[in-house]
Protein backbone atom coordinates (compact mmCIF):
# COMPACT_ATOMS: atom_id res chain seq x y z
CA UNK A 1 0.00 0.00 0.00
CA UNK A 2 3.00 2.49 0.22
CA UNK A 3 2.78 2.90 -3.64
CA UNK A 4 -0.57 4.07 -3.23
CA UNK A 5 0.36 7.05 -0.70
CA UNK A 6 3.00 7.64 -3.06
CA UNK A 7 0.49 7.86 -5.53
CA UNK A 8 -1.91 9.82 -3.71
CA UNK A 9 0.85 12.31 -2.78
CA UNK A 10 2.26 12.80 -6.39
CA UNK A 11 -0.87 13.60 -7.66
CA UNK A 12 -1.70 16.34 -4.46
CA UNK A 13 1.98 17.59 -5.26
CA UNK A 14 0.75 17.85 -9.18
CA UNK A 15 -2.57 19.91 -8.27
CA UNK A 16 -0.86 22.13 -5.80
CA UNK A 17 1.90 22.80 -8.79
CA UNK A 18 -0.88 23.26 -11.40
CA UNK A 19 -2.85 25.83 -9.25
CA UNK A 20 0.62 27.49 -8.53
CA UNK A 21 1.34 27.81 -11.82
CA UNK A 22 -1.70 28.93 -12.82
CA UNK A 23 -1.80 31.51 -10.56
CA UNK A 24 1.68 32.90 -11.60
CA UNK A 25 1.70 32.81 -15.27
CA UNK A 26 -0.38 36.07 -16.66
CA UNK A 27 -3.31 35.87 -18.85
CA UNK A 28 -2.46 35.15 -22.53
CA UNK A 29 -1.79 32.73 -25.20
CA UNK A 30 1.35 30.90 -23.43
CA UNK A 31 -1.17 29.37 -21.17
CA UNK A 32 -2.57 26.69 -23.20
CA UNK A 33 0.34 25.33 -23.91
CA UNK A 34 1.48 25.15 -20.26
CA UNK A 35 -2.08 23.38 -19.88
CA UNK A 36 -1.17 21.11 -22.71
CA UNK A 37 2.17 20.52 -21.01
CA UNK A 38 0.96 19.40 -17.40
CA UNK A 39 -2.07 18.00 -19.09
CA UNK A 40 0.31 15.56 -20.64
CA UNK A 41 2.36 15.24 -17.17
CA UNK A 42 -1.24 14.34 -15.05
CA UNK A 43 -1.23 11.72 -17.80
CA UNK A 44 1.93 10.51 -16.40
CA UNK A 45 1.35 10.81 -13.21
CA UNK A 46 -1.93 8.78 -13.14
CA UNK A 47 -0.56 5.93 -15.20
CA UNK A 48 2.76 6.16 -13.23
CA UNK A 49 1.65 2.72 -10.95
CA UNK A 50 1.10 0.71 -13.62
CA UNK A 51 4.27 1.61 -15.35
CA UNK A 52 6.19 0.36 -12.50
CA UNK A 53 7.57 -2.72 -14.48
CA UNK A 54 11.77 -2.73 -14.55
CA UNK A 55 13.18 0.52 -16.06
CA UNK A 56 10.09 2.51 -16.35
CA UNK A 57 9.79 3.63 -13.16
CA UNK A 58 13.42 5.06 -13.28
CA UNK A 59 12.75 6.60 -16.82
CA UNK A 60 9.67 8.46 -15.51
CA UNK A 61 10.88 9.57 -12.22
CA UNK A 62 10.19 13.04 -10.91
CA UNK A 63 13.89 13.50 -11.39
CA UNK A 64 13.43 13.45 -14.81
CA UNK A 65 10.43 15.18 -15.34
CA UNK A 66 11.38 17.77 -13.18
CA UNK A 67 14.24 18.66 -15.74
CA UNK A 68 12.31 18.47 -18.14
CA UNK A 69 9.93 21.24 -16.30
CA UNK A 70 12.71 23.25 -15.69
CA UNK A 71 13.94 22.93 -19.25
CA UNK A 72 10.40 23.98 -20.87
CA UNK A 73 10.88 26.89 -18.30
CA UNK A 74 14.28 28.29 -19.71
CA UNK A 75 12.84 27.82 -23.41
CA UNK A 76 9.62 29.40 -22.43
CA UNK A 77 11.40 32.05 -20.47
CA UNK A 78 14.45 32.68 -23.44
CA UNK A 79 11.57 32.87 -25.38
CA UNK A 80 9.32 35.56 -23.91
CA UNK A 81 12.58 37.44 -23.79
CA UNK A 82 13.21 37.26 -27.42
CA UNK A 83 9.16 38.66 -28.56
CA UNK A 84 9.22 41.70 -25.78
CA UNK A 85 12.29 42.99 -27.35
CA UNK A 86 10.90 42.75 -30.81
CA UNK A 87 7.92 44.46 -29.44
CA UNK A 88 9.78 46.99 -28.10
CA UNK A 89 11.71 47.51 -31.63
CA UNK A 90 8.84 47.46 -33.43
CA UNK A 91 7.01 49.88 -31.03
CA UNK A 92 10.42 52.10 -31.42
CA UNK A 93 10.81 51.91 -35.27
CA UNK A 94 7.21 52.93 -35.51
CA UNK A 95 8.00 56.17 -33.31
CA UNK A 96 10.82 57.10 -35.03
CA UNK A 97 8.88 56.81 -38.26
CA UNK A 98 6.21 58.61 -37.17
CA UNK A 99 8.21 61.55 -35.78
CA UNK A 100 10.99 61.87 -38.42
CA UNK A 101 7.12 62.22 -40.56
CA UNK A 102 5.94 65.23 -38.23
CA UNK A 103 9.40 67.08 -38.25
CA UNK A 104 9.39 66.92 -42.32
CA UNK A 105 5.37 68.15 -41.73
CA UNK A 106 6.16 71.51 -39.40
CA UNK A 107 9.95 71.95 -41.49
CA UNK A 108 7.59 72.42 -44.19
CA UNK A 109 4.73 74.50 -42.42
CA UNK A 110 8.34 76.49 -41.52
CA UNK A 111 8.90 77.36 -45.50
CA UNK A 112 11.45 74.34 -45.57
CA UNK A 113 12.39 71.81 -47.32
CA UNK A 114 14.12 68.39 -45.64
CA UNK A 115 16.68 66.83 -47.49
CA UNK A 116 17.47 64.34 -44.12
CA UNK A 117 15.48 64.08 -40.87
CA UNK A 118 16.93 61.79 -38.36
CA UNK A 119 15.32 60.54 -34.91
CA UNK A 120 17.40 58.07 -32.58
CA UNK A 121 16.24 57.01 -29.28
CA UNK A 122 18.02 56.34 -25.98
CA UNK A 123 18.63 52.49 -25.09
CA UNK A 124 15.99 51.55 -22.63
CA UNK A 125 12.40 50.98 -21.69
CA UNK A 126 10.82 54.47 -22.68
CA UNK A 127 11.24 56.64 -25.84
CA UNK A 128 13.06 59.20 -24.59
CA UNK A 129 14.40 61.23 -27.50
CA UNK A 130 18.60 61.04 -27.72
CA UNK A 131 19.16 63.33 -30.67
CA UNK A 132 17.41 64.80 -33.95
CA UNK A 133 19.35 65.84 -36.78
CA UNK A 134 17.86 67.45 -40.25
CA UNK A 135 19.26 68.29 -43.06
CA UNK A 136 16.89 71.19 -44.72
CA UNK A 137 16.79 74.24 -47.36
CA UNK A 138 14.99 77.28 -47.80
CA UNK A 139 11.99 76.24 -49.70
CA UNK A 140 11.83 79.30 -51.72
CA UNK A 141 15.34 78.87 -53.15
CA UNK A 142 16.87 82.24 -51.14
CA UNK A 143 20.07 81.78 -48.55
CA UNK A 144 19.12 81.44 -45.09
CA UNK A 145 19.66 83.92 -42.92
CA UNK A 146 21.41 84.59 -39.72
CA UNK A 147 20.00 82.54 -36.99
CA UNK A 148 17.68 80.65 -38.78
CA UNK A 149 19.06 77.46 -37.86
CA UNK A 150 18.79 79.09 -34.42
CA UNK A 151 14.89 79.76 -35.13
CA UNK A 152 14.16 76.14 -36.20
CA UNK A 153 15.81 74.47 -33.51
CA UNK A 154 14.41 76.27 -30.88
CA UNK A 155 10.83 75.14 -32.36
CA UNK A 156 12.10 71.57 -32.59
CA UNK A 157 12.92 72.08 -28.91
CA UNK A 158 9.86 73.59 -28.00
CA UNK A 159 7.55 71.07 -29.59
CA UNK A 160 9.07 67.67 -28.37
CA UNK A 161 10.14 68.77 -25.35
CA UNK A 162 14.22 68.68 -25.46
CA UNK A 163 16.76 70.83 -25.28
CA UNK A 164 18.46 72.17 -27.91
CA UNK A 165 22.05 70.72 -27.42
CA UNK A 166 20.09 67.07 -28.39
CA UNK A 167 18.87 69.16 -32.06
CA UNK A 168 21.42 69.15 -34.79
CA UNK A 169 20.26 71.56 -37.74
CA UNK A 170 22.27 71.83 -40.99
CA UNK A 171 21.52 74.44 -43.87
CA UNK A 172 22.07 72.80 -47.11
CA UNK A 173 22.54 75.60 -49.49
Amino acid sequence: MEWLARWVRNLAFYFIFLSVLMNVIPQGEERKYIRFFMGLLLILVLIQPLLTVGQLEQILSWETLSEGIRQEYEDFSMEKKYLEQEGKDYVQKNCQKEMERQIKTLLEQLSYESTEVRVDFFNGEELDVKEIRCVIRRADGNPPGEGEPDQVKRKLAQVYNLPEGNINIKIQE
